[in-house]
Order: C-alpha cells, then structure tokens, then sequence
C-alpha cells in the first residue's frame, strides 16, 4: 500500500500505480516497489525506486508508447519520478526460476525494451518475504517461485561483480548494496 511508502515517494508511488492501472486494465497482474524505497528510512539520492510490474502478456506497441509517456512524465512531474527503476514482466516469465530477459523496462525517466534482470533470484526472495510495497494486484507469493540456495549464490556473485565495477560513481549505493 503507498500509505506505507516512505512520505517523499507516497504521491509519486500513487500517480504511478494509477496510470498503469490505467493502461493495462486487467492486464496487470502486480505492482511491487523493493529495495530501499520500500521502507521508511529511505533517503532519496541514495538510491533508486526498484519495481516490478507483472502484466499478462509483453506490453504491446501502444501500451509501450503509453508507458513511455508515463515515465516521462512522472520524470518531470515529480522530484524523484525519474528514480524509477524496473522491469515490466509477462506472468509467464514472473513464474519462472530462469533470468526473464528481452522485457520493457524503466530508468531515468525513460522506457527501454530488451532488458533482463540479472538480479532476479533476489528479486523474488524480496518480494516474498514481504520487503515490499505491493501498490497492486496478488500477493507475491502466489506469482514467483522461491529462489534457491544456488540461485541465490550466483545472483550474489553477480551483484558483488556490479559493486565493484559502479564503487567509484556511486558510492551510496555501492555501500547500502
């Protein structure tokens, strides 16, 4: 629920989850924001607003047009709208273990296609114990599989790997990860 989200973040959160509600209609199944953004301490600068957005199918050339005016917007319409940071996610790539890749995703304000989140593994172990905000649709549960002690290690590894290579340009975020 936005009510829960940090107060910087609560109205940006609220136009957000209301356009894509707005767009997909029943199409979208979830709406989840995780990492720092999902909790009260969270100091915008530090870092990004992390989401996922479980949709039935692969937004189509409309909605993806829509999407892209959203993040714009939102971009310039709110202190932090360009801190959005997150994949769009069929639900039948949502179920899976496997790294979703070629997805619709967001950052910097802008929308981009062929992206793959690497971090998927963690992602999920997030989002289902509840280190989220869930803006809509069904409890985490019910649409990710558990991550695995081996799935978790490799994803580690790969997130170590990242910190390293980003210390330097920003080191907040490179700490907190």
């Amino acid at each position: 629920m936005t009510r829960r989200a940090p107060r910087c973040i609560r109205s940006l959160l609220e136009a957000f989850s209301e356009a894509l509600t707005e767009t997909f209609r029943r199409e979208l199944v979830g709406l989840y924001v995780f990492g720092s953004a999902a909790f009260p301490g969270f100091v915008p600068g530090s870092g990004d607003i992390d989401f996922i957005a479980v949709t039935r199918r692969f937004p189509s050339k409309a909605e993806r047009d829509r999407l892209a005016r959203i993040h714009r917007e939102l971009a310039e319409s709110f202190r932090y709208g360009a801190l959005l940071d997150g994949f769009y996610v069929p639900r039948h790539k949502a179920g899976r273990r496997r790294i979703p890749d070629r997805l619709a995703f967001a950052a910097h304000g802008r929308l981009g296609t062929g992206g793959r989140d690497t971090a998927w593994a963690l992602h999920r172990e997030h989002l289902r114990a509840g280190a989220c905000l869930r803006l809509h649709g069904a409890a985490p549960r019910r649409l990710f599989p558990p991550a695995t002690r081996r799935e978790i290690a490799i994803a580690l590894r790969r997130e170590r790997r990242h910190v390293r290579e980003v210390l330097d340009q920003y080191p907040a975020y490179a700490v907190l990860n």
